[in-house]
């Protein structure tokens, strides 16, 4: 059927809607099908409107409400108001332009006009056609200035000049002529309909005329025009439960968009799984005794499973604790009754209601805790210990050497809840470098966005090279405790270098949260290695969504909060050689002054030139060298209660301490890994970020596991 849509309503659809506005909506078009006009409903996106406001003498703009910055700035000259021809011609028009440096000339190119500028020349050609100017381009301050007004009138750019502050309105006419043909946006989906994660499919089939090629695409669902996208991939993978209109336009080589088209999709609710049961092999087990656990579930057929999260506690009276531990039990080591829990996560995200099985364990013990999880589990698994063992028990190693050496930390965690924006550490660093930060936003203001930023800035009159050697960072996030943990894991993993050259003089980043939403009371938590060849500032700050680098320094200093710490601490390696004797288990405290063995870090404030400490000692690097005569477990014991962290060997990558969920209480541990006789074996470790000190390392022969 040849159906041509005749739009009837457009100009009275624009003269209603209130200038700066854009509108989507259903709206009724006339169509002309086999000679016959009918009305239809038809998804109608409102033509693009730039709101401008500019500063004369300023390099600041707003676009429709959004700040961006200026190569120059507006200004009057000989009572005419001037305007960079490059931020009218790229960020308002949209239109294709050229400099001819050598014949002083511009050129201008937007729909189906080329307007041809000559500097200090009172002439225009508008295609072909020589004009009259009131005022003449003009070179000012090393940017090409050209009169707002002549360009506002050939394309219907209204301004209005109240003081020191320019107004100007652009809406882009799409019934406006263009040379050639505008492009077309064609599409079409697979199905008529989807359930959602479903995998949706669509095929595109937009075009550009002859001479010409598409070169960007938009696509906006619905109605939300703040949020278009250059593809639909978000919303292939997780649309929403509904009717749904998908939109398409494209931009063509000369800079000409075509009408919008829409396709309607109708997306059905994905259900959540259902767990029709746990099984085990038998109702009861010995202590230690293996267990096989398999579950039945229903879901959509072409759905696969995202997650299995399983939970157990014990729930007899005479329970030494009601804590719920994540994780599938392999075995259990408590005598009582046991409930394990499943709850499935499908892959679209859906939860299914939580199973419940109930499991008895019996007095015989066919296996320990320490021999079954030091064989069996992996680093990362909890050790519930239900018999309440109080791991202080195990006497102090105390054959060991250490050395203090390596990393000049940074350390920018006060204050820690941010109120206002400004710079939160600075201090110099040459030679190997740390940098801990741990912030939280807490400004109120949040119309504009924020971002955490390091400046590294060379202040030198010769080029110097900064080496990123490893990097953890996490964040804009909630959930402290796992961040923490995953900017661990990170860091531990393993070296990689990554070379940053910095001219004489030249500030760049060395992070920077860049476009990612940090919302009023997200946190951004991070550690990064360097190594600088010349001495380097370096500089942590909280900044707006838009603060150009060279902005950076004016910010002000932000007082301490009086809890946190934040400072210089020069030597943030620690290696420790431990000679372990294997006649018995041993353990060492980290986080808290012991003796000799464990001193806390002591440093300068580098903004006060305060003498501070680092309680805990944050970001300090420890390097466990352990020599064992016995094939040993080592087990870890978090003493500060709530804890979430990861641990590193040299030859095996980083892990999570536990592997799910969170240490609860002293009385849970973690296994850290077997490590085996006649071989050094180097453990890496750093109190994380939201957890607190102090924490036992326990090293445990194999002959003491089955006790």
């Amino acid at each position: 059927m040849n159906k041509k849509m005749t739009a009837i309503l457009m100009a009275l659809i624009v003269a209603t809607y209130p200038i700066g506005t854009i509108q989507a909506e259903t709206v009724q078009q006339t169509i002309e099908s086999d000679g016959d006009k009918i009305l239809k409903d038809v998804f109608y996106i409102e033509p693009d409107t730039k709101n401008v406001i500019l500063t004369l003498d300023s390099k600041q703009v707003m676009i429709n409400k959004k700040k961006y910055n200026l190569s120059a700035a507006p200004t009057i000259i000989k009572e005419r108001l001037y305007v960079p021809f490059k931020f009218v011609a790229e960020q308002i028009l949209d239109a294709n332009s050229l400099f001819d440096s050598a014949n002083k000339k511009v050129t201008l190119s937007k729909y189906d006009q080329e307007i041809v500028l000559y500097e200090g020349q009172m002439t225009a050609l508008i295609n072909g056609t020589s004009v009259a100017l009131e005022a003449a381009p003009i070179l000012h301050n090393g940017s090409l200035m050209i009169p707002l007004k002549f360009i506002s009138e050939q394309f219907n750019m209204p301004f209005s000049l109240d003081k020191n502050k320019v107004s100007l309105t652009f809406t882009d006419d799409l019934n406006r002529p263009v040379k050639g043909s505008r492009p077309t946006a064609k599409f079409s989906f697979e199905k008529e309909a989807y359930i959602a994660g479903q995998e949706m499919k669509v095929r595109e089939e937009s075009f550009a005329q002859e001479g010409s090629f598409v070169v960007e695409r938009q696509w906006q669902i619905d109605d939300d025009i703040t949020n278009r996208l250059s593809d639909l991939g978000e919303f292939l993978k997780h649309p929403e439960e509904g009717t749904h209109h998908v939109s398409l336009r494209v931009k063509d080589s000369r800079h000409n968009w075509s009408p919008w088209t829409s396709e309607i999709i109708e997306v059905k609710d994905n259900k959540a799984p259902i767990i029709s049961g746990i099984e085990l092999s038998k109702s009861s087990y010995a202590q230690g005794e293996k267990m096989e656990i398999t579950f039945g579930y229903e879901n959509e057929e072409w759905e696969s499973l995202a997650e299995e999260i399983w939970s157990y506690k014990y729930i007899d009276e005479k329970a030494p604790f009601r804590e719920s531990t994540i994780g599938k039990p392999t075995a259990l080591f408590y005598p009582g009754k046991f409930s394990i829990e499943l709850q499935l996560r499908d892959a679209y995200g859906n939860l299914s209601e939580k199973k419940e099985k109930i499991v008895t364990i019996t007095d015989e013990v066919e296996q320990s805790e320490l021999d079954y999880k030091f064989k069996e589990g992996k680093i990362g698994t909890v050790i519930d210990n239900m018999h309440n063992f109080n791991y202080i028990n195990y006497d102090l190693l105390q054959e060991y050497t250490v050395i203090n050496t390596g990393a000049k930390l940074l350390m920018s965690n006060s204050p820690e809840s941010v109120k206002q924006k400004g710079i939160l550490y600075r201090d110099v660093v040459q030679g190997a470098g740390r940098i801990l930060y741990h912030h939280r936003n807490m400004i109120e203001d949040e119309s504009e966005d924020k971002r955490l930023v390091i400046m590294i800035e060379n202040k030198h009159d010769k080029a110097i090279t900064v080496t990123k050697r490893r990097e953890g960072t996490k964040g804009p996030t909630h959930d402290i405790l796992y961040a923490g943990a995953l900017v661990l894991k990170d860091h531990l993993n393993k070296d990689f270098y990554e070379d940053i050259t910095i001219q004489a003089g030249q500030k760049k980043y060395l992070f920077d949260t860049g476009a990612r939403k940090w919302h009023k009371g997200d946190t951004v938590s991070g550690m990064i290695d360097f190594y600088s060849n010349e001495e380097v500032e370096v500089t942590i700050a909280m900044v707006s969504g838009d603060t150009q680098i060279a902005e950076v320094s004016a910010f002000p200093i932000l007082p301490r909060d009086g809890i946190h710490s934040r400072g210089s601490f020069e030597n943030a390696d620690r290696y420790y050689t431990l000679d372990i004797d294997n006649d018995k288990p041993y353990r060492i405290m980290l986080g808290k002054p012991d003796g000799e063995m464990e001193p806390w870090m002591q440093g300068y404030d580098a903004l006060t030139g305060q003498e501070v400490m680092n309680k805990g000692n944050y970001g300090m690097l420890y390097h466990l060298r352990l020599k064992v005569k016995e094939e040993t477990g080592i087990l870890f014991n978090a003493r500060g209660n709530i804890y979430k962290g990861a641990i590193g060997f040299v030859d095996k990558g980083s892990y999570e301490m536990p592997l799910g969920g969170l240490l609860k209480n002293v009385q849970q541990a973690v296994v850290g890994g077997v490590v085996n006789q006649d071989k050094v074996n180097e453990l890496l470790y750093v109190l994380p970020n939201g957890s607190a000190a102090p924490i036992f390392f326990c090293f445990i022969p194999k002959s003491e596991w089955n006790k």
